[in-house]
């Protein structure tokens, strides 16, 4: 399909690249920007809006809890000051934050069924702009080791979905912000404004084996060590030089329709969905392996 095609530069009639504009934004409300869209239902926008499901269908592939390190008490002192800082205007990730994601995203996958793809994007400057290192600040010893294994469990949730997955990246997505992005399946991204950015080389942090796990399964090789160690920041055609996108364009408006055409069009060829996540599971096994997922049934081989 087109849409998905990484050598499909010339096919989107996008806007030269602006200078990034750093006034006027929209602040984001701090609603999780996760949709579903069906085919049968289409009619130019998401169909089916998943937010704040923080209690609902919260068991959803266990096992992918195998290989964290010992749960911290989040009841203690230090992590009670949560506030309201969930995500906060640059959608950083603290453990409510993505727990709140989390939960919208097993939702969906418990509802796999009725949709044709999950999409998740954003609103103003920022898809993500990686972990809230204020609030690890107030309790590094606890809190570190809290978002971490938090943080896995939400990659986790985003790869053992039963269904396509699409990180419509209308804004900037740095450090775990990128990884996040990276363990979607598909991956559009606006051109006129944002950029993709590693930045723990520049930052001074290291990256534990299961998140690197995912990013060697998603990043060529040929470009490994320059995403890596180089710090450089993609726009968004230059990351699809990268093959680190699946294609750009000129704006928000533009980059959501094409990932909805992207979810109508995959949701038109009925997949099972066990088939499905068994071949990405396959297809990404150190990833897999490291996050601790597995296939809810060992489906039998037609080879």
């Amino acid at each position: 399909m087109d849409t998905y095609d990484s050598n499909g530069e010339d096919r989107w009639k996008d806007d030269e690249v602006g200078v990034e504009d750093d006034g006027g934004e929209n602040e984001y409300n701090n609603d999780n920007p996760i949709h579903s869209a069906s085919p049968d239902n289409y009619n130019n926008k998401p169909i089916v809006d998943v937010e704040d499901k923080d209690n609902e269908d919260k068991d959803v592939n266990s096992e992918r809890e195998e290989n964290k390190e010992p749960e911290q008490d989040l009841t203690k002192d230090s992590l009670s000051e949560d506030k309201e800082s969930v995500g906060d205007g640059e959608h950083r990730f603290n453990p409510k934050f993505m727990d709140s994601i989390i939960s919208a995203i097993d939702h969906v996958n418990l509802n796999a069924h009725q949709a044709s793809a999950i999409i998740i994007t954003n609103d103003g400057k920022y898809f993500s702009n990686g972990l809230d290192l204020e609030w690890i600040s107030l309790d590094k010893e606890i809190r570190t080791p809290a978002v971490r294994n938090k943080f896995i469990e939400l990659l986790a949730a985003v790869m053992s979905l039963k269904l396509p997955s699409i990180a419509a990246i209308c804004g900037h997505a740095c450090a775990a912000g990128f990884i996040f992005a990276l363990a979607h399946d598909y991956r559009f991204m606006r051109n006129d404004r944002g950029f993709l950015y590693m930045s723990e080389v520049d930052v001074g942090m290291t990256i534990t084996p299961s998140v690197m796990s995912v990013i060697r399964s998603k990043v060529d090789s040929r470009h490994l060590t320059e995403v890596m160690l180089g710090g450089l920041k993609y726009r968004a055609q230059e990351a699809l030089g990268k093959v680190l996108v699946d294609s750009w364009h000129g704006s928000s408006d533009e980059t959501l329709d094409a990932a909805i055409n992207a979810a109508v069009e995959l949701g038109k060829r009925n997949w099972k969905g066990e088939v499905y996540l068994g071949l990405r599971l396959g297809a990404f096994p150190e990833a897999a392996e490291k996050l601790g997922i597995q296939s809810a049934s060992a489906l039998p081989s037609r080879l």
